[in-house]
């Protein structure tokens, strides 16, 4: 706005503060903050660089020449207020050193927002084979003849598989063979069935 208002052009420009915070927020690229505080980072951002701004301790900066109570006579013979710090008139090289101030974001600055993780659990519901015979048969008596053929022929699988091991044979089941060696369901294996359903 002073260049603007001015029509001064400067090399170079520098912005003096004495907030550790703001040189901090400036400099942060990774953090987010807070949205008071991220939309005037914003705005210093888009009209200045980061390596323009530097720290002034708070002996040596003006702008509290006003905030610090002194009298009117005191203030009008204030150099300071209307030059600026002793320190600009000299070579930057004389400038105050700039090392010691961490440019470092604390992970408990309250100005930071808080990265908040969420996790979810997918339950994929899944339909078991028993669970689809449980809930199709209306009596326990349907039930029970279904379970049953269904023990029936895995016992007789079962079998078929010893003796083919025994005998060194290993022949395709098919759908034919089983129904031929399936013995029929009698009430004695039914009794049975009710405590197989029940595991």
């Amino acid at each position: 706005m002073l260049e603007k208002e001015l029509d001064i052009k400067n090399d170079k420009v520098y912005f003096w503060t004495d907030s550790t915070s703001v040189i901090k927020y400036c400099a942060n690229e990774t953090s987010r903050f807070h949205t008071f505080v991220d939309n005037r980072i914003n705005i210093i951002r888009e009209g200045s660089d980061r390596k323009q701004w530097k720290y002034v301790d708070t002996k040596s900066n003006p702008a509290d020449d006003a905030s610090r109570g002194l009298t009117v006579d005191k203030f009008l013979q204030n150099k300071r207020w209307l030059q600026g710090p002793d320190f600009l008139w000299k070579p930057e090289s004389e400038w105050p050193t700039q090392e010691g101030i961490s440019r470092a974001l604390s992970n408990k600055d309250p100005e930071v927002k808080r990265e908040i993780s969420v996790y979810s659990t997918v339950l994929v519901e899944q339909e078991f084979a028993v669970e689809k015979i449980l809930l199709r048969y209306s009596s326990l008596t349907k039930l029970k003849k279904v379970v049953g053929w269904f023990l029936l022929a895995k016992k007789n699988l079962q079998d078929r598989r010893r003796k083919e091991r025994e005998e060194g044979t290993n022949e395709d089941i098919t759908e034919k063979s089983c129904e031929k060696q399936i013995p029929p369901l009698t009430l004695e294996k039914l009794q049975g069935v009710e405590d197989a359903i029940m595991q």
